[in-house]
């Protein structure tokens, strides 16, 4: 593996499912030029951002998962077995590429949740290998599995866990200021508030143009929104005048983000225009929800048993690259995230709000250092919030075939992304990193 000088960048789920991890090894290959090799290593979920593919720094190391992915789909009573020997297996395999197949790192980022057993092996390898050893929470495993009722016990010791083996690291980084105060007060962990960004020209509003063409990618957008006319000669694109709203929702489909709340927000907003409103003059809005996750098929049954009239939602998995320009290309972010801890922020309305594409979001108090309400978004804490919020923003669509307030909420948007992620790393990151690696090799060679 030669001396090269190198850093690692590790998650324990799908590497095309971490964009803040894939963000951590863009922000290295750029700010980092002594750095020769990142090694990127996760699962494989799926085709990777052309920026990582592309960028001859980052090399990527996939843990094997065949046997983790059939252990997961064991009946219910067998978790605790199926855990135990998941996590058996993820020890072997990442002791082996933390330890043998990757060059020495100067430093190792791991993203927790999820954190067992990552971060007690990563603990141990950074010892041996003289790696400084960096931790980026996002969340709080052990309240991830409160949400999906895990067993107590477990659960208290996840919580444990995550509190003795995360002051293993050299430094910290976290998403939010609530969670650097919770990491404080709770589990004595210095962190620096590492807001998520966007990459620089990813995310942004789409022209005409350009949404046109977006749009005839897909099937399901092909004939929907936008047209060629002739005029005087010349092929002009258009909006159709009975084009329907565009609303987007990204998911993993899992249990803290409630659909059945959106789904019953969805009926009671249908039958409110309905009652107030011919058809004919209520816009019809697509609701395109990506992702995929263990929730989602159940989701979709529950769907095609509701007749909706206004309402169209499909669920798709888009292409990485593809993803930006769907945000670029809507009128409407909804976003269903709670947060199991209270603590941590939803990366999509950043990606949203890139795109300069307004957000309606679940309303909870962390939420509240990104999301201004009514200025950049609306906030909603029940089933009777949200219809209120859709139904005010629909009508509005529909006599007016636009919306003041959405039109508003976008242009107070265009400034959000003026600090794009390599220059916020650059700014918040990278000296803390270079001064750790300094104080290491100095106190090697002592």
């Amino acid at each position: 593996m030669g001396n090269k000088r190198a850093a690692a960048i590790l998650v324990l789920g799908d590497l095309n499912r971490s964009p803040r991890m894939l963000n951590h090894s863009k922000a290295v290959s750029e700010n980092m030029p002594e750095i020769e090799e990142i090694s990127l290593i996760g699962f494989n979920g799926g085709e990777l951002r052309s920026d990582i593919t592309t960028d001859t720094k980052i090399k990527v190391y996939y843990i094997p998962d065949r046997i983790n992915n059939i252990l997961k789909k064991l009946p219910r009573i067998f978790f605790v077995l199926s855990a135990i020997v998941r996590i058996l297996l993820q020890i072997f395999f990442l002791t082996y590429i933390l330890l043998f197949k990757i060059p020495r790192p100067s430093f190792l980022i791991l993203q927790n949740p999820p954190g067992i057993p990552a971060i007690y092996i990563c603990s141990i390898v950074c010892f041996l290998r003289r790696t400084t050893f960096i931790i980026d929470w996002h969340n709080y495993g052990y309240t991830i599995m409160e949400v999906n009722k895990r067993n107590r016990i477990a659960t208290w010791i996840a919580k444990i866990y995550e509190k003795v083996y995360g002051r293993c690291s050299s430094l910290n980084f976290c998403v939010s200021n609530s969670m650097k105060y919770h990491l404080k007060n709770e589990m004595n962990i210095e962190a620096i508030n590492l807001p998520d960004r966007a990459m620089k020209n990813v995310f942004k509003k789409l022209s005409l143009c350009e949404s046109h063409y977006f749009f005839k990618k897909y099937e399901e957008t092909r004939d929907l929104f936008t047209e060629t006319i002739l005029e005087n000669g010349h092929e002009i694109i258009k909006y159709k005048s009975n084009r329907p709203i565009l609303m987007i929702s990204s998911t993993s489909w899992t249990p803290d983000e409630d659909f059945d709340l959106l789904l019953d927000s969805l009926i009671e907003t249908e039958n409110k225009l309905l009652r107030s409103h011919e058809e004919s003059i209520i816009k019809k809005v697509i609701l395109i929800i990506t992702g995929r996750g263990p929730n989602r098929d159940e989701f979709m049954k529950k769907v095609f048993k509701t007749n909706f009239k206004i309402f169209t939602i499909i669920s798709i998995w888009l292409e990485s690259d593809d993803y930006p320009k769907l945000l670029g290309a809507s009128d409407i972010g909804i976003c269903l995230h709670y947060s199991s801890s209270g603590y941590d922020l939803p990366m999509k309305v950043v990606d949203m709000f890139s795109a300069q594409l307004p957000v309606v979001s679940y309303d909870y108090e962390t939420v509240h250092e990104l999301i201004n309400q009514n200025t950049n978004g609306f906030l909603f804490k029940n089933r009777e919030d949200l219809s209120r919020i859709l139904t005010d923003l629909i009508q509005e669509f529909s006599l007016n075939n636009k919306s003041e307030k959405i039109n508003a909420f976008s242009n107070n948007l265009k400034n959000f992304s003026s600090d794009d992620w390599i220059s916020q790393w650059k700014k918040l990151a990278y000296d803390r990193i270079i001064k750790l690696l300094k104080f290491k090799l100095k106190f090697h060679k002592e």
